[in-house]
């Protein structure tokens, strides 16, 4: 199963979850906020909101391209830089990124998620990601990816529900590919 990263998305679900935190936010309590909404959106409709590949990392599951934009070093996350900087380990908005390219669904998720996470301390956090059951500790690599599939599996998807969305995905993709030419 293979999504394709949207910058603009995560941009943007990164700047619904760092409003709600006051316009400031730790960036690995982001990161953990991130992969529970792309987690739960997958197990919920088939699909995550940014379409980023996910790695387990020592602290738990992470967002690849995402943990890159925050670094800089992702170049195609030229949003991400626009609306966002780095205050020692906190990402702090600079310009509002909007949320035109979000669902109604996608916001209410990272609205939830907030709602539910927004006490917890970073240390809670990485807790919490060490408890999903796709985590596994990366040792003696830094980081190993984990893919979609392997999510649906660990949090109980059937065979039949995995090969479902693995079909509705390869539709949106031809979809995709339809109108990219058309355009």
């Amino acid at each position: 199963m293979q999504f394709r990263f949207q910058p603009l998305r995560a941009t943007q679900a990164a700047g619904v979850l760092v409003r709600l935190a006051g316009g400031r936010l730790n960036y690995t309590k982001l990161l953990k906020l991130m992969h529970l909404a792309d987690r739960r959106s997958l197990l919920e409709t088939g699909a995550p909101i940014t379409g980023d590949r996910v790695v387990n990392m020592d602290k738990g599951p992470v967002l690849s391209t995402v943990y890159d934009c925050i670094k800089g070093k992702a170049p195609e996350c030229t949003s991400w830089q626009e609306c966002f900087r780095i205050e020692h380990f906190d990402l702090v908005t600079v310009a509002d990124a909007g949320d035109s390219e979000l669902s109604d669904y996608d916001v209410e998720v990272l609205e939830a998620l907030h709602r539910q996470y927004r006490s917890h301390t970073l240390t809670q956090m990485i807790d919490v990601a060490h408890r999903l059951p796709e985590w596994k500790d990366p040792a003696p690599a830094k980081a190993k990816p984990v893919s979609h599939e392997q999510i649906l599996e660990a949090s109980g998807a059937s065979r039949e529900q995995v090969r479902a969305y693995n079909e509705l995905n390869a539709s949106m993709r031809q979809l995709d590919s339809v109108r990219i030419i058309r355009s």
